[in-house]
């Protein structure tokens, strides 16, 4: 049985939520609709969205800045802690950095 993290989920046309999720291949892909794609933010932030967005037709949702540059997110996603190659909880003090990353 795997733990379940805190992230911080966006929804499409939805305010971002702090969601407990189980640190899970499948429960990811379940929350994102598909395949997972990783981005990562920084040293500690991950993104975790729909490989296949764009592809199967989602929404545009948000845009994130990434070191110089912005990228837009199709669909449902998720940003979790990152450590050793691992997913862990955000903190509160994560959640507040976010505020610079998501547009």
């Amino acid at each position: 049985m795997s733990d379940n993290i805190r992230g911080l989920y966006f929804g499409i046309g939805k305010d971002p939520e702090i969601l407990s999720v189980e640190n899970d291949l499948h429960a990811l892909q379940k929350l994102v609709g598909g395949y997972i794609e990783t981005v990562t933010l920084s040293y500690k932030m991950v993104l975790v969205c729909n490989e296949e967005g764009i592809g199967y037709g989602l929404k545009e949702n948000r845009q994130v800045k990434i070191r110089n540059r912005i990228i837009t997110v199709y669909g449902d996603f998720i940003i979790l802690g990152y450590k050793s190659d691992e997913f862990i909880s955000l903190d509160d003090r994560d959640i507040e950095e976010l505020k610079m990353y998501v547009i």
